[in-house]
């Protein structure tokens, strides 16, 4: 199973420390499936999160949170491997289109896995998209 639900507050607080009561006054979180959709009450955005567990890599889970036409990527969350690099991954690709850190990222390796966690991020990014993609009203 790759996918789990996570609720999550996206800029409000880290994904490891949410509680239940911050949720039910910061946010409003649908589950669909496996996937959430998460409304940040105080910029009033629409993002659609997905944890993702790689596979092959240090990493143990990839969160990734796209706009809800899943066009645009809102953040990313690396749980293990390289603390400093999984950091300045995620920077780097916030607010940046899925398609073209998709089209740069997919295919990157770590020595000799076949992947790096640049590459098992393209593809929860491309599984969150499509899962926006199919539930947008």
């Amino acid at each position: 199973m790759r996918g789990l639900v996570h609720r999550h507050i996206p800029h409000i607080v880290s994904a490891t420390c949410v509680v239940p009561a911050l949720l039910a006054a910061f946010a409003r979180t649908a589950v669909l499936g496996r996937y959430t959709y998460t409304v940040n009450m105080y910029k009033g955005d629409i993002m659609y999160a997905l944890d993702f567990r790689p596979s092959r890599v240090c990493p143990r889970n990839i969160h990734v949170e796209v706009s809800d036409d899943g066009n645009t990527i809102e953040k990313v969350l690396f749980f293990g491997g390289c603390n400093g690099n999984t950091k300045a991954v995620a920077k780097l690709v916030q607010g940046k289109p899925v398609d073209e850190i998709v089209e740069l990222l997919a295919g990157n390796q770590c020595l000799t896995r076949g992947t790096s966690c640049a590459d098992q991020m393209t593809i929860a990014l491309r599984q969150a998209q499509a899962e926006a993609r199919a539930n947008v009203a």
